[in-house]
């Protein structure tokens, strides 16, 4: 039986996305027979949901008792291994060796703070290495490069430069690793005209108050919403429920709801920040207006406008929000527009494509 070891971390910095990536592409390789395992940093801090959608063993690194630098140019996301490259390919290569019998058939590494450096310490423990990336911003010594987040020929044209010639280089949504849960639910949705139904996303550590920004618009709308609010941590809720206070909108905040996309699929229109839930909301066939919170959001905003399937609002900022939704739920042929666009980017086949590619290298 084959074996995948995949490497990432989650944090209130990092944010848990990586880990939902992984995740959702372990679980197409696990109905496969394969079997999986994650590898986290010991200072990882993953919510109970999160470490919930790994299909397989999770395992902590343990933390070397003395250091050995790094040689050469340091990465922008250094330091998020909270060590250096080669203590964490140490610890890596000891986890093989004590738990995975000193070989796996290939490693996903979804990392912005590894680059070929660790890459290259790996090769002699696998027969190959996937990066899951969306930076282009370092070497990368692998066989797969997969980047959901930007447009295939600007992505092409990036990543020649820092991989080799050989490396298959996966571009665009069309890899996206949407979960099955978004798949099975790409059926045509029903709008409530009187009330229309807008989902909120905080993403798994609401960056910037994105949550409390976002709901502090849409509650100065006059017209009555229906409000679904997904949020990562209940200490969120607990924040957003004092300003629920005296609305004349039906709220309803959900806490890493283990079925999201049950309630993403119900809303006429969704806010979020511009991750990989716009891939999730796309196969839906919701429209978004998209936020962006990190620079590696900028490449996603642009195709998701660009195939017309979302709106940029361009500050995390109430009044811009309020009046980019106010002119969105009055538009309802604009809306159904963006719905067939979002179901034409994403068909949700992305892991599977993903899973085939890597099962045949």
């Amino acid at each position: 039986m084959q074996t995948i070891l995949f490497r990432a971390d989650g944090s209130s910095v990092i944010g848990v996305g990586h880990i939902v990536r992984c995740a959702t592409l372990a679980s197409e390789l696990k109905s496969r027979g394969i079997q999986v395992h994650l590898a986290v940093s010991a200072s990882s801090s993953l919510p109970d949901w999160v470490e919930s959608l790994f299909p397989g063993p999770i395992h902590s690194l343990n933390p070397r008792d003395k250091s050995i630098p790094d040689h050469g140019q340091r990465l922008s996301h250094s330091a998020w291994l909270h060590g250096s490259q080669q203590d964490d390919a140490l610890q890596t290569q000891e986890l093989i060796k004590c738990r995975l019998d000193g070989k796996v058939d290939s490693i996903v590494v979804d990392h912005y703070g590894l680059d070929a450096r660790w890459h290259r310490a790996m090769h002699q423990f696998c027969s190959s290495i996937m990066a899951i990336d969306d930076l282009a911003d370092r070497k990368l010594d692998v066989s797969v490069v997969l980047d959901q987040n930007r447009p295939p020929a600007i992505g092409e044209q990036l990543y020649r430069r820092l991989a080799s010639e050989s490396c298959f280089l996966a571009m665009g949504p069309k890899w996206a690793l949407i979960r099955n849960e978004f798949k099975t639910l790409r059926s045509d949705r029903k709008s409530d005209a009187d009330e229309p139904r807008i989902l909120l996303m905080s993403g798994g550590s609401n960056i910037g108050s994105l949550a409390d920004i976002c709901l502090e618009g849409l509650l100065a709308l006059g017209r009555k919403l229906q409000i679904d609010v997904i949020v990562g941590a209940s200490d969120t809720r607990d924040e957003l429920m004092d300003l629920c206070q005296d609305t004349h909108h039906q709220i309803r905040i959900h806490v890493a709801p283990e079925r999201p996309a049950r309630i993403m699929a119900s809303a006429d229109l969704a806010i979020s920040s511009a991750g990989s839930t716009t891939w999730e909301l796309a196969c839906l066939g919701v429209p978004a207006l998209l936020i962006t919170v990190a620079e590696n959001q900028i490449a996603v905003v642009k195709q998701a406008l660009d195939a017309g399937t979302a709106v940029h609002v361009p500050s995390l900022d109430a009044a811009a929000v309020r009046e980019a939704a106010g002119l969105m739920i009055e538009d309802r042929d604009r809306l159904n527009r963006m719905e067939r666009a979002g179901r034409e980017l994403v068909d949700g086949e992305g892991a599977v494509r993903i899973a085939d590619l890597l099962l045949s290298r």
